[in-house]
């Protein structure tokens, strides 16, 4: 893993990956606009892919002290099972 590097998301992408998932509703819409017309089903939150939490989007750790980190661990972890099922299911 030291060798990835995050960047900005290209319009590219979007024909490139079969999955193009936002953290949270503040990076959704932005990757709305930027998608293609015919690639905006592609875009998904992270927790889409699992209906055990009530909340739609991974929170900011940082703002809930060393709980914070475990709880957003746990809400990606579920939501990364559930889009291996997902792809699994799709391909």
């Amino acid at each position: 893993l030291k060798n990835l590097r995050a960047r900005q998301v290209r319009r590219s992408d979007f024909q490139q990956f079969d999955y193009i998932i936002a953290m949270d509703r503040h990076n959704y819409p932005d990757l709305i606009s930027l998608a293609p017309k015919d690639h905006s089903c592609r875009i998904k939150l992270f927790l889409d892919f699992t209906d055990n939490w009530s909340e739609r989007e991974i929170p900011d750790p940082y703002y809930g002290g060393p709980q914070g980190f475990e709880r957003a661990f746990d809400m990606i972890t579920d939501a990364s099972m559930g889009l291996i099922k997902d792809i699994k299911s799709n391909f």
